[in-house]
């Protein structure tokens, strides 16, 4: 088994889907909306919509985040 070390972060992509806010996948992912739109270069007026690729940064990937 393979343990992160501390500080260690995993990069991932997640596919908007239909009704997901910035709010919503940041709570999903246990991260701050300011932390998503600074790993995708997002600012203010930037807003997401389905089939979008958000860079995440995450300490541990639950693998039922994704389904």
């Amino acid at each position: 088994m393979k343990h992160s070390g501390k500080g260690q972060e995993n990069k991932s992509f997640y596919v908007v889907k239909e009704g997901d806010t910035l709010r919503s996948i940041a709570k999903k992912f246990s991260l701050t909306i300011s932390e998503i739109k600074a790993s995708n270069q997002l600012s203010q007026a930037d807003r997401i919509h389905p089939t979008d690729r958000l860079k995440l940064r995450v300490g541990e990937i639950k693998s039922l985040a994704f389904n």
